[in-house]
């Protein structure tokens, strides 16, 4: 039996970024800082998808890292 802080296999996250496409690129950046800095394994698979009516006004975001299987 191995001891110690357990590591989940699969993080998944779906934000909703409110603003500009400037603002949605911030949070991102964040976002990816926090993912290398935990250490996680593997690459992180990261999609946006902008919203709005009539114009660009929020973008949701979803991310994934780790193993899928």
């Amino acid at each position: 039996m191995r001891q110690g802080q357990p590591r989940p296999d699969l993080f998944q996250a779906s934000f909703r970024v409110d603003g500009d496409t400037e603002q949605c690129g911030n949070v991102l950046r964040d976002i990816l800082d926090l993912i290398q800095e935990a250490g996680a394994a593997g690459l992180p698979r990261v999609g946006v998808f902008p919203r709005g009516v009539t114009a660009i006004d929020r973008h949701v975001v979803e991310v994934s890292v780790g193993r899928t299987q």
